[in-house]
């Protein structure tokens, strides 16, 4: 069993009332690697990255699509490039990270936790 944190913290740019932010993520780990998508309802040009971690193997940048996917390393060292901050528990084999999800222009900021086990 693997349990996947996500902490979106988003912004609303708009007179309207906006829609609910709610995302759709899916993970998988195989061989080594956590592969994540976040599917959007609308176009996404914000970034995602690994909480506290801003280097670019651990965030990915949208494009104005409606999906991001990003690949983390479960097996790196904590010193090494590429180590994003995922955490694997020795005795349930659990995998636990925090993304953070943000827009690019910032007006007004709330935050969301959504949980997911795998």
């Amino acid at each position: 069993l693997n349990r996947f944190f996500l902490f979106l913290y988003f912004q609303v740019n708009t007179q309207e009332p906006a829609q609910d932010f709610v995302p759709h993520v899916t993970a998988t780990c195989k061989g080594g690697t956590m592969n994540i998508k976040v599917q959007f309802s609308s176009p996404f040009y914000g970034a995602i990255h690994v909480r506290d971690r801003r280097i670019a193997k651990c965030m990915k940048q949208g494009d104005g699509g409606t999906a991001v996917q990003m690949s983390l390393n479960l097996l790196a060292k904590e010193n090494s490039d590429d180590y994003c901050g995922i955490l694997v528990s020795n005795v349930s084999g659990d995998v636990r990270t925090n993304l953070l999800c943000f827009f690019t222009k910032i007006k007004i900021i709330k935050q969301k936790v959504y949980r997911q086990k795998y």
